[in-house]
Parts: structure tokens; C-alpha cells; sequence
């Protein structure tokens, strides 16, 4: 009886004192496993007899590629922990139940029940000590009876026992929190009282839930790490970390402001108003405003703040941020709604209709009462004016800039703001309201034809579309002949090494980094002569912007021993190549993309987020990218500057916009080699057949074409009638080698016969090798099992995207390998694939880096030097070592 006499709390207290070293040692319980977790435990537990042991044995030897001795020592490690774990969660289970029990007064059968519950615990201990033995016995030499037999029925009992005790305290939780909420307002504890705003967003309010989880996952790295932005919110400067933790600060006020006032006509809000304690106010409105942020916007930022737990960056600032963000956001909201002359100037000028559709929701037993309509004008005119005050200092020619993570706070807030203004003056016709709002923004936005240009093309005199293909002869449009290119490459640097073509993957920043890392280690490797053997590079994405900025500053062999200069002619050595296109380029992007492009009638002013970024690209390449991409002409004809083809996919129909110096009609065309020739179709076109003025294209837009990211970055509109629009070359063929093999194949009858050796050097930006050998082998959890029907079409759409272009290009790869090696030339062609330094998985599915490289716009110092010192792994270093031998041998 003793526990019943007991504060349900204190046995809460001693479960969240267990927990977290329970959860620590949980961690190292699994054994040996991979990104699909094929070794659970629980299976090898479960098997019963003496050839299902084995056959587990057997598939985790061949899943993890350890051998018997090195995963019997896996799984042993894995039992010890084991040991360690059973008294911690013998002792959570039974604590819980017994919290359940003494909150459980008056409820005689429950409280009966978790008696019993919470001394079964001590039976699963046993049971699972006895199994832990057994299992240490089946990790010896050879698995023997009757030792899976004796471990399968112990761990049966032992996992009904640890089920029934947690499906209790689950039940038991739900059943006492119904009953109290049936209760009056006026008998609730105050535990209850106060977790009551919380449950009603789950219940009611699901955006206000919605964002504040997805803004503590980011935090936590969990939500956009996936898509490759881990550190979104974690940004290595100081001051761009310390305003995007303001950023989350403000929008966890928000929240809870837009929560109060949705809730503030429920009568439980009453008793939060009168409830004793802090803060000792005599206003209870306000009493009851911050102590609905406590318990909303505080458990936010709390969250948020936690994240640090995570953070690899020095020193942590965020946390400052989110707690500054919150406390002064919300001070001055209050104090501007206190202050009764402005709250009455609001409310006399505001429409009639705005009060007379908050007076139809609220009802007479909350609080806030007519203050309620004070609060929530003050509330969005502080934010119209906080979001007046960021577009001003945002605009063009100011040096204020806001970083990522803020202004995404922002686009958010702005959302969630909106949706509560609605509501809350609204409720009956809210989602009309919005949805005509949507209807507004949509109309707006598709007002004034063509917003995203290409400001060197003109739009007074547009084509039609798709039309004609080929306006401009190929004399008009000044493309080099490319055929007469590549011989005139082969009767100058054709003797002095090999074809190289170059396939430059997609990825961002990240990208771009490593294919800058590649080129210029190999122009080392080679004492220089590396860049003028290569003759055509090709990709996607932000391999193209690495691959322009490379061979933008290209100089003549001639030149001397510096091989990159700026416009200006200023020198450009490894280092800073590696730092101009690692330069963060997400943040101007983000902050036009919310101050600017989101905004209805202000998208229409000035330069959009793709001209931010492009200008970016521009200042951080010291004006290499500003070059025309024609200007670049001259040297590919000489020889000495590889052809960049640029080749981004036109939305409309799929085909791809050739962006380059030479003419590629072959490529653009398909046919049969047949009597009479039979045209097949036009895969691509070419831009400057297009458009008599493609010749002043600037370097920068062509990479910003080829490189648009989905919703980041806007589609590019060309002047065409209707306008077409163009996308990341990434959507037709992501990492390059498509375009580069069927260059090669063109021109394979000139190649067999006058070149001695080619090889194509592929840069990826994962470790797309490794993916490719066999399949995963993923076992499932019963809930996705549960959700195939739903699951299967969108994962089955996603694989092919991905696999069909991996194994297309392998396969062209082979009939390159087929087509030019002969066994008179066995090693006339060669691949090479130069990865980023990854560790080396199992599996290429469950691939991770040693610290993850984001890929988007924006990539840390340390990622910078782990990327440009990857060529030195040991991987990169024996491929480098074969590239040179080959290199070095004798036609």
C-alpha cells in the first residue's frame, strides 16, 4: 500500500531518471547491422531450433561481410550490453505502471491490475537472463541443442510480459486523462491542466502541430537531412547560427500566440488564467498569455535548444537565439497589447466585419473577452511590420543579408500567421477564405507572362513553340563544327596522351566541390597537362558549375606554369579555386526567395532568387562565370580548353537545350544508318539555333539553367510562344555520361582510327558503386508492410528514376568498352570513376559520409577540406596510381 500513499509524480520522476541511460545502452543491444538492420536480435532470439540459427548466422556473415569469428564477437558485445539493460528497463516498466496506479484512486480494478503489472518485470529479468545465457552458448563454435529452443522460450513470455506492461501504461494513461477531462475544469490537477494546450493542437489545431515538429526535427537533423540539407539551421558563421536560432524563436512565439488566441474561449483557459504561481500578475489575461507560451512555444524551443546535443559546430549560438527569438518577441507583443490607447486605436480603426466575425466565435467562459480582437491586431501588425522591415534591408544594394534558417522561420510564420487570422476571425468560412487566397496568389503569379528570364535573350520578338527548331543556319550561329573540332585536337595534343571525356555528377555545392577537387588533383598529377587532353566534359547540377568555373579560368599551355586566371588576370591556385565555388550561395538564394518571390506583386520587382544565386556564382568566381559562354570558343577550337555542354531539360516536352560552342545536331537527332536513312526523332535542341542573340549567354546563366534545383531555384522561361521552360539537366541525365557516351559513339569511326587511347573519367557525388553489385536485401517493419498498397507505386516510380538512368549509363559504358576495344587494342578505352571519401559501407543504399555534406547551396569549412584532400584517400589514391600507369603506356 505504500505506493498509493506516494505522489504519482515522484514515480514519474524516478522513470525519467532511468530513461536516458536506458535508452544509451538500448543503443548497443541491436548487434552488428546495416542501414536496413537485417541482424536484429530478435530474430536470432525467436528462432527455436538448431538449422533456423545457422541459416540467421549465415545471412548476417554475408550482410555485414564479417566472418563468424568477427560477428560472434558482434553479437556477444551485443548480450553483454544486454545484461546491463535488463535491470534499467525491468525498473522503467515497473515504475510507469506503478505512477499509473498511484494517479489510478478511486479506479479499484486499475489500480489492482498495475499492482500486478509492476511485479512482472522482475519475472521478464529472469526469463531474459536465462535467454542471454542460452544465446551466449549459441555464439560459441557451433550452434548446438538445445540452446535456440531453450532462448525462443524464454524470450516469448519475456516479450509478452515487457508488452502487456507497456500497453498498460499506455491504456491506463488514456483512461485516467478521459476521466479527469470529463470531470469540471475546477477539479483538474495542475499537471493536466497545463498539458492540456498541447494535446488540443493534437487534437484540433494540426498546421500549429505540423510546424513545430518539422522546425524541431530540422534542429535535430532528422527532417531535411535526408534531403540533404542537414544543417540547415546549424550554419558554421556565428551570426548567420545565432539568427536562425532568433528565426525559430520568433516562430515558436508565433505559435503559441495564434494557439492562445484560438483557444483563449475554452473555459479550461479560465482556470490557467486563475491557477496560483508564476507569473504574480493581477492582469489574468496576461497571467494566462505567458504561462499558454510556457507550455507551447517554451516546450519549442526547448526542443530546439536540445539540438545542441547534436551540433558539430563551434561555438553553439542557435541555442541563444531560439531563447532571445522567443522572450523578446513575446515581451513586445504583450507589452504593445498592454498598452490599452494603442489596443483601442486598433480596434476603433479596424474593419467592422473583423470584430463582428471574432464576437460570432467567442464564447463567454474563457478569457480575453473584446481584449481578444486588441490582441490578435497587435499580433499581425507587429508581424506586417517585422516582415516591411526585412524586405527594406533585404533589397538589392544593402549589405544586410538574412541567412537560410531565418528566413524560412519566416516563410513559416508568415504561413501559420495567416492561417490563424483566418480562424480566428473566420471559423466558419476559413477554409473558403484561404482557399480563395491560394486562388489569388496563383492568378497573381500567372499575370505578366515570362518572369524568370534570361536577361541576355530578348522577349519583345518570341518564337513559337515548339515550331522550328533550326531558325538560325549553322553559319548564323557562329557553332564551331565539331567533328572539325576533335581533328584538330587529335593533330595537336592527340600524340601527347589520351582522349579524355569527363562526366561531371550533379549534387550542389557538394558537387561542385569535389568534380573542382578531381580535375585540378589530376592537373597536379600530371604537371599541368592534364586539362588540354580533355576534350568534351558534360553533366548536371552543381558538377557543371564546378566543371565552368574550371574551365572558365583555363589559360593556354602557353601561358606559363599558371594554368587559371581570373578575367583580370588574376592568378587562380588550387585553394582558391576550391574556395570560390565552395563560397555560400544558399543565403542570398533563401532571403529572395521569401522576401521577394513569394510575395504576390513584389515578384515582379527587380532580380528573382535565380539572379541572386547566379550573382553569387559570379562575385564568389571573381567573375569567371560573368565570361560569355562564346568567348570560351576560341580556345576549344585550339584545342587546349575542353567543350562544356551545358544541357538542361525543357519541362514541356523532355527533351534537353544544347548549351555549348559546338554544333551538335548529330547528337540532338536520332536515326537509322539504313538506305534510305530513317529519322527516328529530336532528342535536344540547340540554343543557339534557336536564337540569333545565344551568342552574349553568360557563363553563369548557363550553369544556372542546367543547375535548377526543384522548388529551390525557379525554371528558367526562354522566349518562346508559349513560353517553354528548362529545369536541372540532372531530371534527363544526372551524372553526364549519357551526353558523353553518345559523343563518343558519334564519333567512334574517327577515334578507332586515329586515336590510340580514350577513357572516360566519371566524378560522382556518392557512392553510386556500391548501390549497384545486388540488391540490399531490406527486411520491413510491419508497419510498412502495412502500407505497401499505399507505398509501392511512389517507391516504385522513385527506384526506376534512379535505377534506369545508374544502369543505362553502365550499360553504355559496356558498348563504349565494345566499340573501341579490340583484342589488337584490348585497353583502347577505360573508365574511371573518382568517388567522394566516403566510408566504405556494406551497402552503397546505406552509404553515409564520414560527416555529412550537405547538398545544397551552402557546405562548411571542414567539409571543404575533407572534399579537397579526398583524392588522398586510399581508394582515390590506387585509382589515381592505375590512371597514371595507363596513362604512361605506350601506344
Amino acid at each position: 500500500m505504500t505506493e498509493r500513499r506516494m505522489p504519482w509524480w515522484l514515480w514519474v520522476v524516478a522513470f525519467a531518471v532511468i530513461l536516458p541511460p536506458m535508452i544509451l545502452t538500448a543503443a548497443h543491444t541491436g548487434g552488428p547491422h546495416r542501414c536496413d538492420r537485417i541482424t536484429s536480435m530478435m530474430a536470432f532470439e525467436l528462432t527455436g531450433s538448431v538449422a533456423k540459427a545457422n541459416q540467421i548466422l549465415l545471412e548476417w556473415s554475408q550482410a555485414t561481410s564479417l566472418g563468424f569469428r568477427q560477428l560472434r564477437d558482434e553479437l556477444r558485445k551485443a548480450i553483454l550490453y544486454d545484461f546491463a539493460f535488463i535491470p534499467l528497463y525491468a525498473s522503467a516498466i515497473g515504475l510507469a505502471c506503478l505512477a499509473v496506479v498511484a494517479a489510478a484512486r478511486g479506479v479499484g480494478w486499475l489500480s489492482r491490475l498495475g499492482r500486478f503489472l509492476a511485479s512482472l518485470p522482475l519475472v521478464a529479468a529472469v526469463l531474459d537472463v536465462a535467454e542471454n545465457l542460452a544465446l551466449w552458448r549459441m555464439t560459441s563454435e557451433r550452434v548446438v541443442r538445445p540452446w535456440p529452443l531453450v532462448a525462443s522460450l524464454c524470450a516469448w513470455p519475456k516479450i509478452a510480459i515487457i508488452a502487456a506492461g507497456i500497453l498498460f501504461v499506455l491504456v491506463g494513461t488514456a483512461i485516467l486523462v478521459v476521466r479527469r477531462l470529463r470531470r469540471p475544469v475546477a477539479t483538474w490537477p495542475g499537471p493536466l491542466l497545463f498539458s492540456v494546450p498541447l494535446g488540443n493542437w493534437i487534437l484540433s489545431y494540426p498546421v500549429l502541430l505540423g510546424v513545430a515538429v518539422i522546425i524541431v526535427l530540422v534542429t535535430w537533423r532528422v527532417f531535411l537531412g535526408a534531403l540533404g540539407i542537414p544543417d540547415l539551421f546549424w550554419h558554421h558563421v556565428r551570426r548567420y547560427q545565432f539568427l536562425a536560432g532568433l528565426g525559430i524563436g520568433l516562430l515558436a512565439a508565433d505559435l503559441g500566440l495564434v494557439g492562445f488566441l484560438l483557444d483563449a474561449p475554452e473555459p479550461w483557459m479560465r482556470r490557467i488564467a486563475n491557477y496560483p504561481g508564476f507569473p504574480p500578475m493581477k492582469d489574468h489575461v496576461g497571467r494566462a498569455i505567458i504561462r499558454y507560451l510556457l507550455v507551447t512555444s517554451g516546450v519549442i524551443a526547448v526542443g530546439a535548444v536540445a539540438s545542441f546535443w547534436v551540433a558539430e559546430v563551434e561555438p553553439c549560438w542557435l541555442p541563444a537565439g531560439v531563447l532571445m527569438g522567443l522572450a523578446t518577441y513575446s515581451f513586445l507583443i504583450i507589452a504593445i497589447w498592454r498598452i490599452r490607447s494603442v489596443r483601442d486605436w486598433l480596434l476603433r480603426h479596424s474593419p467592422s466585419w473583423l470584430k463582428t466575425a471574432s464576437d460570432a466565435r467567442r464564447g463567454p467562459r474563457g478569457v480575453g473577452g473584446k481584449d481578444l480582437d486588441g490582441l490578435a491586431l497587435v499580433f499581425m501588425a507587429v508581424r506586417l511590420t517585422l516582415l516591411a522591415v526585412l524586405i527594406g534591408v533585404a533589397l538589392p544594394g544593402t549589405s544586410t543579408t538574412v541567412p537560410p534558417g531565418f528566413a524560412i522561420c519566416l516563410m513559416l510564420s508568415a504561413l501559420t500567421s495567416t492561417y490563424g487570422f483566418f480562424v480566428f476571425f473566420f471559423p466558419a468560412r476559413r477554409f473558403g477564405l484561404l482557399a480563395g487566397l491560394l486562388l489569388l496568389w496563383i492568378a497573381t503569379n500567372g499575370i505578366g507572362g515570362p518572369h524568370h528570364r534570361i536577361h541576355e535573350l530578348a522577349y519583345d520578338t518570341v518564337h513559337p513553340a515548339p515550331g522550328t527548331v533550326d531558325q538560325v543556319s549553322p553559319e548564323a550561329s557562329g557553332l564551331a563544327d565539331d567533328a572539325a573540332v576533335l581533328e584538330h585536337w587529335i593533330d595537336e595534343y592527340g600524340p601527347r596522351g589520351p582522349l579524355v571525356v569527363v562526366a561531371a555528377d550533379g549534387g550542389g555545392v557538394r558537387a561542385a566541390t569535389w568534380i573542382m577537387s578531381v580535375l585540378t588533383q589530376l592537373e597536379d598529377d600530371f604537371q599541368g597537362r592534364f586539362p588540354e587532353q580533355v576534350r568534351f566534359v558534360a553533366g548536371a547540377s552543381g558538377g557543371m558549375l564546378g566543371a565552368a568555373h574550371y574551365v572558365g579560368s583555363l589559360q593556354p599551355p602557353a601561358s606559363g606554369p599558371v594554368r587559371h586566371r581570373t578575367p583580370a588576370n588574376d592568378p587562380l591556385d588550387r585553394q582558391a579555386l576550391l574556395k570560390g565555388i565552395a563560397e555560400d550561395s544558399l543565403t542570398p538564394l533563401a532571403e529572395r526567395l521569401v522576401l521577394h518571390d513569394l510575395i504576390p506583386g513584389l515578384a515582379y520587382l527587380g532580380s528573382d532568387r535565380g539572379d541572386a544565386i547566379q550573382e553569387a556564382w559570379e562575385r564568389s568566381t571573381q567573375g569567371v562565370l560573368t565570361q560569355t559562354v562564346r568567348s570560351l570558343q576560341e580556345g576549344e577550337r585550339e584545342g587546349w580548353r575542353p567543350s562544356l555542354v551545358l544541357s538542361p531539360m525543357i519541362v514541356e516536352d523532355g527533351r534537353r537545350l544544347f548549351i555549348s560552342n559546338l554544333e551538335l545536331d548529330n547528337l540532338a537527332t536520332e536515326g537509322t544508318q539504313t538506305t534510305p536513312p530513317r529519322f527516328l526523332s529530336r532528342s535536344a535542341i540547340e540554343l543557339a539555333r534557336m536564337f540569333h542573340d545565344a551568342s552574349a549567354l553568360h557563363l553563369g546563366t548557363a550553369v544556372r539553367m542546367s543547375a535548377t534545383f526543384p522548388y529551390v531555384m525557379p525554371a528558367v522561361e526562354i522566349p518562346t510562344s508559349p513560353a517553354l521552360r528548362t529545369v536541372d539537366a540532372g531530371y534527363y541525365d544526372e551524372h553526364g555520361v549519357n551526353l558523353a557516351a553518345l559523343w563518343l559513339l558519334d564519333h567512334a569511326a574517327l577515334i578507332r582510327k586515329r586515336v590510340p587511347r580514350v577513357i572516360l573519367i566519371e566524378i560522382p557525388d556518392g557512392l553510386a558503386s556500391l548501390a549497384k553489385p545486388g540488391p540490399c536485401n531490406a527486411r520491413r517493419s510491419w508497419i510498412m508492410s502495412g502500407l505497401w498498397a499505399l507505398t509501392t507505386p511512389v517507391e516504385g516510380i522513385l527506384s526506376g528514376r534512379d535505377a534506369v538512368s545508374a544502369y543505362d549509363n553502365d550499360e553504355l559504358i559496356e558498348v563504349l568498352s565494345a566499340t573501341f576495344n579490340t583484342p589488337e587494342a584490348p585497353e583502347r578505352f577505360q573508365s574511371i570513376a573518382f568517388e567522394p571519401p566516403y566510408e566504405r559501407p556494406e551497402c552503397g543504399a546505406c552509404a553515409t559520409p564520414e560527416d555529412e555534406v550537405a547538398l545544397s547551396w551552402h557546405i562548411k569549412p571542414n567539409d571543404v577540406r575533407r572534399l579537397s584532400e579526398g583524392m588522398n584517400s586510399e581508394v582515390n589514391r590506387e585509382k589515381r596510381a592505375r590512371l597514371r600507369e595507363w596513362w604512361a603506356t605506350p601506344d
